[in-house]
C-alpha cells in the first residue's frame, strides 16, 4: 500500500465516521423527541444584556460632611 492509497483510505474512513456520527446525533434527537436546547436565553435576557446605562451621576453617601468653601 503506497502513501497515497493510505492517505485516501484514512480520509475515506474519517468521512464515513463523521457521517455516521451526524446520523447518530439526528437519530438521537428524533428518538428522544426533546427540543434541542438553544444557547441563546429567552427574550427578556437579551434585552437586559443590551440595555446601556444612563449617564446620570452616581451619588455616594459619605460619613463626613461636605467641605465648606473658604471666604
Amino acid at each position: 500500500m503506497s502513501m497515497e492509497e493510505r492517505t485516501k483510505t484514512i480520509a475515506a474512513i474519517s468521512i464515513l465516521i463523521g457521517f455516521a456520527a451526524i446520523i447518530l446525533i439526528i437519530i438521537g434527537v428524533v428518538v428522544t423527541g426533546k427540543k434541542v436546547v438553544s444557547p441563546i436565553p429567552s427574550e427578556g435576557a437579551i434585552k437586559i444584556i443590551f440595555i446601556t446605562p444612563t449617564s446620570e451621576p452616581i451619588r455616594v453617601a459619605t460619613s463626613s460632611p461636605t467641605p465648606k468653601s473658604v471666604r
